[in-house]
């Protein structure tokens, strides 16, 4: 006897980014003086304005800026369109910034800074940890507001650097300083610090014992790393 054929059923598709033909939608913020918006006005650009995304004003800078929420197909010919209609607002407002999300995958936002800096534009990464996102940044822009911090803070920052590197992690050094700033280092990085520091302590030690011929230390801290 003949089975009933089985309906074929289509496969279930997963959630994920919202995606379109011809790339990934992802939203932008801009952040710039109106003087930006008065020059780019009219012009072509392949940022789609928000739902909600209405003006708010950040009142922390000494100007007044606004953000606008924008989607922006992710692809090479969309970017260089986008980061050339941000350049020509650039001259009217040094200050503007447009700032990807920090869900953007790293070929992504590898991609982000390579396009950018092959069109005169700038490029930082800011926030700790799941909130690190690309800023672009217009070219004459000082990218880097670097956080004034003591000779012993800047030298925790430095080898709590390395030492992460040598573990296998992968942070920049001003991603490391953001953390100690925010006192939001996580927890391996912090781990690997105080064993790094501990370790160094004992090799002082050991040095200041061997310069001054104290042979009773020296023994003593031998024995002590056996």
């Amino acid at each position: 006897m003949m089975q009933p054929a089985i309906p074929a059923t289509k496969p279930t598709r997963k959630s994920g980014n919202k995606k379109k033909k011809g790339g990934t939608l992802v939203r932008v913020i801009l952040t710039a003086r109106e003087e930006f918006m008065s020059v780019v006005s009219g012009r072509d650009c392949p940022l789609e304005a928000c739902t909600g995304g209405d003006l708010v004003e950040v009142s922390e800078h000494p100007v007044v800026l606004n953000q606008r929420s924008f989607m922006l197909k992710l692809n090479p010919t969309t970017l260089e369109a986008a980061f050339r209609w941000f350049d020509a607002g650039c001259d009217a407002d040094p200050l503007a910034s447009l700032q990807f999300p920090p869900s953007l995958a790293k070929q992504r936002r590898a991609e982000v800074h390579r396009i950018a800096a092959s069109m005169g534009l700038q490029t930082v990464s800011k926030g700790v940890a799941d909130e690190r996102c690309v800023h672009v940044l217009g070219p004459t822009a000082s990218p880097r507001e670097r956080v004034e911090m003591d000779a012993k803070t800047e030298h925790q920052c430095l080898w709590m650097w390395r030492w992460g590197l040598e573990a296998g992690l992968t942070v920049s050094r001003d991603e490391v300083r953001e953390m100690v700033v925010a006192e939001r280092v996580p927890h391996e990085l912090q781990v690997i610090w105080e064993q790094g520091r501990d370790e160094q302590r004992v090799v002082e030690k050991l040095c200041a014992a061997v310069h001054g011929d104290d042979d009773s230390t020296l023994r003593r801290l031998v024995l002590d790393a056996g």
